[in-house]
């Protein structure tokens, strides 16, 4: 029942391929929680520096008077948030 040796199993030679295994990691309700609040920490945060980046960006295509060359590059960098989001938003779903 071993795979020859090599310290491994080989579930399809001891099973014949029938049935599926499969392993999962139980979460505790305290190790759900904190994992939830940390993604919600990270999402809050980079969204914050997003929001500052565009605005930032905004205000320099807009309103600043600053060289021809920085409003291109903000504008590049605007047009590299608004690229992002529409490919999350309507990229192709992969199962």
């Amino acid at each position: 029942m071993s795979g020859g040796g090599n310290g491994k199993f080989d579930l399809d030679k001891a099973f014949g391929g029938a049935g599926k295994v499969t392993i999962e990691k139980e979460e505790t309700p305290q190790d759900a929680d904190h994992r939830r609040r940390k993604d919600m920490i990270l999402f809050v945060v980079a969204l914050t520096l997003l929001v500052i980046v565009i605005a930032v960006c905004g205000w320099v295509i807009l309103f600043s008077g600053e060289p021809a060359e920085l409003k291109n590059n903000a504008t590049h960098l605007v047009t590299l948030f608004i690229g992002g989001a529409l490919g999350y938003v309507f990229g192709k779903k992969t199962d």
